[in-house]
């Protein structure tokens, strides 16, 4: 990761969240990536042993303002088990 994301911060401690009734952890962080000044989320799952992760990412200074959003498409996704 290192060298993909440079000055990588987390921000604030990995949170507990429900994805589809599903136990999740999500982490947020700042980085740099090609010069641009980032604000990532990864969101971590696992459903019938298979990992899955839902990423949302945007430039730092924008992305809260898409919280709302992320929040929006979080609630509506639903996994499809076989």
């Amino acid at each position: 990761c290192g060298e993909a994301f440079g000055n990588l911060e987390v921000q604030g401690a990995v949170e507990d969240i429900i994805i589809d009734g599903y136990d999740s952890k999500k982490l947020t962080f700042t980085c740099v990536v090609s010069k641009m000044n980032m604000k990532m989320q990864y969101i971590y799952l696992f459903i019938s042993g298979k990992p899955y992760v839902i990423v949302f990412g945007d430039l730092a200074d924008t992305f809260d303002s898409l919280s709302g959003d992320f929040s929006t498409i979080l609630k509506n996704i639903k996994f499809k088990v076989q």
